[in-house]
């Protein structure tokens, strides 16, 4: 099986994946709305 992996950077911990780029793009975004629906994310330096 191959997987494609994706961090998001400046979020600790928020990473992704997915077995084609539909399903990682698709992931990602629903990563990214957990974030902003937790209130405001704190950014990493």
């Amino acid at each position: 099986m191959f997987l494609f992996v994706t961090i998001i950077p400046g979020f600790q911990g928020a990473h992704t994946q997915g077995e084609t780029l539909d399903e990682l793009q698709q992931n990602l975004q629903e990563v990214i709305e957990m974030l902003l629906d937790d209130g405001k994310p704190v950014l990493d330096d």
